[in-house]
């Protein structure tokens, strides 16, 4: 009985060897059998995964009652360094009819440079630079004064450039500062011993007539002087002239007249 058994397992191995060859035979002359054995066998690839362009958050929960920028913009508030902007104001008046004061203020302007003092005659378009000033260092806060020599009589309008280290530059407001006073007619000192230094103002150039009258309206000193337009400064002698009360009188050359009172007094 095995070997029947075993008889029957070599014949069933032989055919099937057989059967094999003869189908691998058929599929090398037929071209549709080696197709339909092609379909038959799948096709494995790398696998793939599909993921979204940009995330989506817009569905996430969220803290209620929590809103950043307000968070922000309260812990700004709180904490000074972090709101450490700059600031650069100017401010101009005038000490007299020949020189305007100038004074300028920054904060937080750690690198600055220098300045330039910039003026505009008559508007405020023709700005043209008329002094330099060096930065005073990194503090948080500094002032600066300049004096500017301006006997104009009109408006003038200043302002300051920042020069910074890396070369770039920020302007300061634009500050106003009046003219002169046209009619500026002033004596010093008075009373006087010797003599007094008369400060006026003129629209036009030409000759002044200056003329000293006592008290009893007698002419007692008399001369001609050219004023020019703008202020200008004349020393009268009266050291010769007796202890009293007189009247100076001068006569501009757009013919307006100026007087005032002198005290004069012996030594």
């Amino acid at each position: 009985m095995k070997i029947n058994n075993l008889l029957w397992l070599f014949a069933s191995v032989c055919i099937g060897q057989g059967v094999n060859a003869q189908t691998a035979k058929n599929i090398s002359s037929d071209p549709a059998a080696q197709l339909r054995l092609l379909v038959q066998i799948p096709k494995l690839g790398m696998p793939t995964i599909k993921m979204p362009a940009k995330p989506d958050f817009s569905n996430r929960p969220v803290m209620p009652g929590y809103d950043i920028k307000t968070a922000i913009e309260e812990a700004d508030k709180m904490c000074p360094l972090l709101n450490l902007k700059s600031t650069l104001l100017l401010t101009g008046e005038r000490a007299n009819n020949e020189v305007v004061g100038l004074q300028w203020k920054t904060t937080n302007t750690f690198n600055s440079n220098s300045f330039d003092v910039e003026r505009s005659l008559g508007d405020s378009l023709h700005f043209e630079k008329v002094n330099f000033v060096w930065a005073q260092g990194s503090k948080i806060k500094e002032k600066y004064k300049l004096p500017d020599n301006n006997d104009f009589n009109e408006w003038s309008y200043y302002r300051i450039k920042m020069l910074l280290m890396d070369g770039s530059a920020r302007y300061s407001n634009i500050a106003e500062v009046k003219g002169y006073d046209k009619f500026v007619f002033s004596i010093y000192p008075n009373p006087t011993s010797s003599g007094v230094l008369v400060m006026l103002s003129s629209t036009v150039p030409g000759t002044g007539k200056f003329s000293i009258i006592d008290s009893h309206g007698k002419t007692v000193k008399q001369y001609a002087s050219f004023v020019g337009k703008g202020m200008n400064r004349q020393d009268v002698d009266i050291s010769q002239l007796p202890a009293g009360v007189y009247l100076i009188i001068v006569v501009l050359p757009d013919k307006q007249t100026r007087l005032q009172k002198i005290i004069k007094y012996t030594n």
